[in-house]
């Protein structure tokens, strides 16, 4: 695997504004068209942005968050090379990133911690160091 170099990374969910970050790093370029495809994503339940078949313009890769039962939210990544970090087995991680990130949240969610708890449990479990 690569090394990544400035990865930024984001866990967002809706809201009527676009989307609200409750994790990750507050200098993530999600603005205007990311939020259109960060919405893309969300609503299809699909990977979309950089590297994808789906809406490739943007710098993101949004992945889903998502669960047997429902949609979490989207893990985002943005990369300062996107086109050595975005490799297929890369994202085979950051894909298996998100499924073990959904996992974390919904066991705090069951154990009925607020979503600002859910949400810092889970990204602490994730963090790129």
């Amino acid at each position: 695997m690569h090394k990544l170099h400035q990865v930024l990374l984001q866990y967002s969910h809706p809201a009527p504004s676009g989307f609200k970050s409750e994790e990750g790093d507050a200098d993530y370029p999600l603005k205007d068209k990311e939020n259109d495809i960060a919405r893309w994503a969300y609503d299809n339940c699909q990977a979309a942005g950089y590297g994808t078949d789906n809406l490739p313009a943007g710098r993101g890769y949004y992945i889903p968050l998502k669960t047997h039962r429902m949609i979490l939210g989207l893990m985002a990544f943005a990369f300062e090379q996107p086109e050595i970090a975005l490799t297929p087995e890369n994202k085979e991680i950051f894909e298996t990133m998100a499924f073990l990130w959904s996992s974390c949240h919904l066991n705090a969610y069951n154990k009925k911690r607020t979503s600002s708890e859910v949400a810092s449990v889970a990204y602490r479990c994730f963090v790129l160091q």
